[in-house]
């Protein structure tokens, strides 16, 4: 693997190293466990580096050590320094521990190893498989992507009918009761705008100078009602969908320290700042401060741990009431409720709209086998979905944006929820897609 780096990159992420270290050293040190402080560097200094190194300027490989860097690095350092116990306003009254910290971080170091050799597996798997696609290309049938005439008008259609919805029911909240259907229907409305974006711009990328037209009004229209937007669901909609956008944007960008820069940037400006609309209240310092509920992803991984030792794993019962998401709870019975609300519940907390990351899932799910034997599969899968970026079809690489967009939300969690929210987008993608463009076989 090549490891040069650019030298603008250098400088870059040179700014990020000193940016991290300057943040953390105004905490105290004094009374700190050693050893959990020393997990929290190295797990902070792998997922850094793995995040640097990877060849591609877009991948979820990629924003999955992203994630790592903040959410179970650069956040929960900062909470175990300062001694901050998330959601204590909620009737719970936890203490962590420092054995606490240390076992997570533990689980947390196995996880991105195992998630690295099964992405290195899926490589390997990927190698076999385009030698074999080059010996029978022959054998296998072409196709190419025609563009309807009218997808430019229709992409406007849809993005005027999917805003009207949003600003009439202002995002669906006044719907008094909410099923489970109409929890992904209100999810599909509220990102088609963005998919009409990115259909946008691979017109525009096609050379359709009608497209880049519409795609500015699209934008304009877009970027103005998602401003709109306080509450919980906006830090997932506005970063996952800015992220989308530009995820496609920067497919083929060669500075790769820009990807790296937005993404980061985006914790700062746009995952909790807009949800409480304090983005110019004048205090600087709340944006580096991760001592918050929305970093509450470690916290609840401590919780999960706690909760496992005391009642046990789920046996994956977590894992398949999420798969079943779309099944209503009336026939589902068995289906359970979000982890991160199971485990916040359990420590005594009414409020249950928390977090759970996806490695917590898998401790719930199994315990360390769990977390060691669904890390390689993540890993697996994780490689399969990069590779659908070098698919020859535009709809793959879309696809991808808007998965490596929403990376964030699945890995924070809780699984019950981004599942379903992510399963829903891509069925307004795939619909929006085949609404514009279509597969025609070729002849001879």
């Amino acid at each position: 693997m090549n490891l040069k780096i650019r030298t603008v990159d250098f400088l870059v992420y040179s700014f990020w190293i000193i940016f991290f270290v300057a943040v953390l050293l105004k905490y105290p040190y004094a009374g700190a466990d050693p050893f959990v402080v020393i997990t929290f560097f190295i797990i902070g200094i792998v997922a850094f580096i793995m995040s640097i190194r990877e060849q591609r300027n877009v991948s979820i490989k990629r924003n999955y050590y992203i994630f790592c860097l903040i959410f179970f690095f650069f956040a929960p350092l900062q909470q175990y320094l300062s001694k901050t116990r998330l959601w204590s306003g909620n009737g719970m009254s936890v203490v962590y521990t420092d054995d606490d910290y240390l076992i997570v971080n533990l689980l947390i170091l196995i996880s991105m190893v195992l998630f690295e050799i099964g992405y290195a597996f899926g490589l390997r798997i990927k190698r076999r498989e385009k030698v074999k696609q080059m010996i029978e290309e022959e054998k296998v049938d072409k196709y190419v992507e025609r563009n309807y005439k009218a997808s430019t008008f229709l992409l406007l259609t849809i993005t005027l009918a999917s805003v009207g919805m949003i600003v009439a029911t202002r995002g669906m909240s006044n719907i008094i009761s909410e099923s489970a259907m109409m929890s992904q229907v209100k999810h599909m409305i509220l990102f088609a705008p963005i998919i009409c974006i990115i259909v946008s711009l691979i017109n525009v990328k096609e050379g359709n100078l009608k497209a880049k037209k519409y795609l500015y009004f699209i934008a304009f229209i877009t970027i103005v009602v998602f401003l709109l937007y306080s509450g919980t669901m906006a830090r997932f909609i506005l970063l996952g969908a800015i992220m989308a956008v530009v995820s496609y944007a920067l497919l083929d960008y060669k500075n790769k320290s820009l990807y790296f820069s937005l993404y980061i940037a985006g914790f700062f400006f746009a995952f909790s700042m807009l949800r409480q609309k304090n983005l110019f209240d004048g205090n600087l310092l709340s944006f580096v401060d991760f001592r918050q509920v929305d970093y509450d992803a470690y916290q609840i991984f401590i919780l999960v741990v706690r909760y496992v030792k005391e009642y046990g794993i789920s046996w994956g019962l977590n894992i398949l009431s999420a798969v079943c998401c779309f099944i209503p709870r009336s026939i589902a019975t068995w289906r359970m409720e979000a982890t991160g609300g199971i485990v916040v519940s359990s420590a005594g907390s009414w409020f249950k709209n928390v977090s759970c990351p996806l490695q917590a899932e898998m401790y719930f799910a199994f315990g360390t086998f769990g977390v060691i034997i669904l890390s390689v599969f993540l890993g697996l899968l994780v490689c399969w979905l990069d590779s659908r970026c070098e698919e020859e079809f535009h709809f793959y690489k879309g696809l991808f944006a808007i998965l490596s967009g929403v990376t964030l939300y699945v890995m924070r969690g809780s699984l019950l929820s981004t599942f379903s929210f992510t399963v829903g987008i891509m069925l307004a993608y795939w619909g929006v897609y085949n609404c514009v463009y279509s597969r025609v076989k070729l002849k001879g």
